[in-house]
């Protein structure tokens, strides 16, 4: 179980530093997207595709990581004062409900990503291929739900909650 976690845990932070690349990227595309538009009147031409495949990379690849690192949302006013056992409990029902969620949707986006490589599906400015974008849906909640899987495994050890009892 360790190497499992440890593996899901480093790959999810490669995904993760990818999409902090896209954010910066996008920082500067845009930034210099405004400069030619307000000072040379001559904006990049698809810079609205180019910004919206940046975020596709930006959230599906840090979706992950964000779970490892407990960064969603979560709502603590009535968990906190609940007893160790309910806690685990309603952890591991939350997970495995996002787990199938996210799992569906990676499995849906690979699933599209194989419809738009073969009917060859491109965005309409820059004729930029979609497919890559869905592949990166797929990965990213793929990851994102073994994230899940370690976050239920860690709520069902005997080990975790004995700490916490």
């Amino acid at each position: 179980m360790k190497l499992f976690k440890t593996s899901v845990y480093s790959v999810s932070k490669v995904l993760n530093a990818v999409g902090a690349g896209a954010m910066i990227f996008v920082m500067f595309f845009i930034v210099c997207d405004v400069i030619m538009r307000k000072f040379l009147n001559s904006p990049i031409l698809g810079s609205y595709e180019i910004v919206e495949y940046a975020m596709v990379v930006m959230v599906f690849l840090a979706l992950a990581y964000t779970q490892v690192e407990k960064g969603h949302i979560s709502i603590e006013l009535i968990f906190d004062i609940m007893p160790q056992k309910v806690k685990a409990i309603l952890d591991v029902i939350t997970n495995l409900i996002a787990f199938f969620f996210w799992g569906t949707i990676s499995f849906t986006g690979f699933l599209q990503a194989a419809a738009q490589f073969h009917k060859k599906i491109v965005s309409a400015t820059l004729l930029i291929p979609v497919w890559p974008f869905a592949v990166i849906v797929g990965i990213g909640s793929a990851c994102f739900a073994l994230v899940l899987v370690c976050d239920i495994i860690d709520a069902l050890s005997p080990k975790n909650q004995a700490n916490e009892g």
